[in-house]
């Protein structure tokens, strides 16, 4: 690849993972406050475009390998021109074939294990995995949760729907679940950050893109209009469920001894 093309296809791609700003913000936090090291061993599981594994490189120079996500083609492109071949690892069929103790973090997004979250093989899936991931941490390390998470009843399928379909592309995990699944793995000393203010950005944004589409197109679609009102009517509710501490957006520590 010369340099004009290396240059083109990283411009492309790291404007295809500036659309994930605020998700790479979070990943950085976790990252620093779980002191992640130069050279550490991270296993990253995630639903996303793989944009978490380059700023965990990026920012700790650390070896990576990613579960449940592939990268895009220009996301691929940009971690063979920015020399990260060596460092992300991408697990074929989700596959957890390593020894014991083998990583120095476990980095979770809770969406991963919350899809078909209805479906009993599921349920009883995440909690074989999660045994897995308890194995191969190293004693004395932390594994990290994070994403939207409730803390109590009230939350409606149709909102259920639009956070994790239509806008956010997120699940929401159940607090007291995974504080049974993390004790019943073996874990201690689980504790967890309030993070919400991540969640009132997305809405914020959210809320932006749609006063701009009323703004460019006026009252040229009635369909539009109450489409667009739907979903403020939406975003009004999923504030109400944050401000009665039903909805948050959490990281979720937790240490194998």
């Amino acid at each position: 690849m010369n340099d004009n093309s290396e240059k083109s296809y990283r411009q492309q791609a790291f404007s295809l993972i500036g659309k994930e700003e605020g998700a790479m913000k979070l990943i950085k936090r976790l990252g620093e406050i779980l002191n992640v090291k130069s050279g550490q061993v991270i296993l990253n599981i995630s639903c996303s475009k793989c944009v978490g594994a380059i700023l965990l490189v990026q920012e700790f120079d650390c070896q990576v390998y990613v579960l449940g996500s592939k990268p895009s083609p220009l996301i691929e492109a940009t971690t063979l021109a920015a020399d990260m071949q060596q460092q992300i690892h991408f697990l074929e069929d989700d596959k957890l074939s390593f020894k014991d103790n083998f990583f120095d973090y476990i980095i979770a997004d809770l969406t991963f294990f919350e899809k078909n979250r209805e479906n009993r093989e599921n349920r009883e899936n995440k909690e074989y995995l999660f045994n897995e991931l308890y194995r191969i941490l190293k004693r004395g390390r932390k594994i990290a949760l994070y994403g939207l998470t409730s803390f109590g009843e009230g939350i409606s399928d149709t909102i259920y729907d639009w956070l994790s379909q239509d806008k956010l592309g997120k699940d929401i995990g159940k607090h007291n679940e995974y504080l049974r699944i993390l004790y019943e793995a073996g874990f201690k000393q689980i504790h967890w950050n309030d993070e919400t203010w991540a969640l009132s950005r997305m809405l914020d944004v959210i809320q932006g893109r749609i006063l701009l589409t009323e703004l460019t197109d006026g009252l040229e679609s009635l369909k539009n209009s109450e489409d667009l009102g739907k979903e403020k009517s939406l975003i009004r509710e999923i504030r109400e469920l944050i401000n009665k501490g039903i909805l948050k957006y959490t990281f979720m520590m937790a240490y194998r001894m």
